[in-house]
């Protein structure tokens, strides 16, 4: 109805914008997979149980609530410096941050020789959706985990960790048990959804760093055409001696 609608004026305008990916961040998967949305079964997220003493982190500085005024500039450092790397997190500007004041109720940071070093944003106490930590504090990003389960409380279920898949080995120190998202019998999905747009433009943005990984592995002086296919079409991609480029039209691929 309605908002079958509005969401294909939204593909639109995607198209329009010349947009590579789209995602989504919802519950209701089966909803957006109608007009070609796809889970992220890959995704890093854990069910994270604690014992009923944790262990310390090994954090020798402290764990408070966010103070929105006198934080924001680190954090929002912190987000920078954290997800520079990764795929999928958004860039924010001073007005996203303004327009989402009030989730900062919900953040908590760790300060360490009174700077800022680390933060965690959790929904109820039961979902963690993000966290991130300068370079060297990640032990920060695990206590401030620690500080999230000790409060929910023993007997409640286990609390939803959102990416940070870096602590997961101080988190075990800690006692922590993890069930990691997409396995196991139930293999309960990430949140996120995508929708490729445009194949091949994605695909050449990924292009460097997949000549860094070949380069760095085994194959890399192995030669030959590898075709991807999707819902949104197929892209050959040809790799010779640690590179990889468009692959040619004329090409039979190997893969």
């Amino acid at each position: 109805g309605y908002n079958t609608a509005v969401l294909k004026n939204a593909l639109a305008y995607i198209e329009r914008q010349g947009h590579d990916i789209s995602l989504l961040y919802t519950g209701i998967h089966g909803y957006y997979e109608r007009l070609g949305w796809r889970t992220f079964n890959h995704g890093v997220g854990h069910d994270v149980s604690a014992p009923a003493e944790l262990r310390p982190s090994g954090f020798g500085g402290s764990v408070r609530p966010m103070r929105p005024d006198a934080d924001l500039p680190a954090v929002r450092a912190i987000y920078g410096a954290s997800n520079r790397d990764k795929a999928g997190p958004v860039a924010r500007t001073a007005a996203y941050w303004a327009y989402h004041a009030d989730r900062l109720q919900s953040y908590h940071v760790a300060v360490d020789d009174g700077q800022v070093v680390a933060y965690l944003h959790h929904t109820d106490g039961r979902r963690i959706e993000e966290t991130g930590s300068l370079p060297g504090h990640e032990v920060a990003e695990a206590a401030l985990v620690g500080d999230v389960l000790a409060r929910s409380g023993q007997g409640s279920g286990p609390v939803n960790l959102s990416g940070s898949e870096h602590i997961t080995y101080t988190l075990r120190c800690m006692g922590c048990q993890l069930a990691r998202l997409g396995t196991g019998p139930q293999k309960r999905p990430m949140p996120t959804m995508y929708r490729v747009m445009r194949l091949g433009p994605l695909v050449d943005k990924l292009l460097p760093r997949m000549s860094e990984r070949l380069a760095a592995s085994p194959a890399a002086s192995g030669a030959g055409v590898v075709r991807l296919q999707s819902e949104a079409g197929a892209v050959d991609m040809q790799y010779r001696a640690g590179v990889v480029t468009h692959g040619a039209a004329d090409a039979a691929p190997s893969i």
